[in-house]
């Protein structure tokens, strides 16, 4: 008896779901030292954050910016909104409900 097993092409595979933070998306999309590294750790994943994460990255490219490259900077912002990361509301109250209780 043969045994066949089914398995789905990658784009229907589970990815599993990742918490990053800007530093992370900068060094990716900036061309920063550890942005090999930092895209590795990313990959094949579903990505969340916080909703503050564009206003994050906003004022990084702000502080780039200062430095020049305008055109390089823009483009990789631009790279950054083309991102799919799933944003959530956070509740900054949040960790007083326990305290309360």
């Amino acid at each position: 008896m043969r045994l066949y097993v089914a398995q789905p092409d990658t784009p229907y595979q589970v990815r599993p779901p990742l918490v990053v933070d800007c530093s992370v998306l900068a060094a990716t999309v900036f061309d920063e030292a550890n942005g090999e590294q930092a895209l590795l750790s990313i990959a094949g994943s579903v990505m969340h954050a916080p909703w503050v994460i564009d206003l994050e990255m906003a004022n990084v490219a702000l502080k780039k910016l200062k430095g020049g490259q305008t055109e390089a900077i823009q483009r990789a912002f631009a790279q950054y909104l083309e991102i799919d990361i799933e944003k959530h509301d956070v509740d900054a109250a949040f960790p007083l409900y326990f305290r309360w209780r």
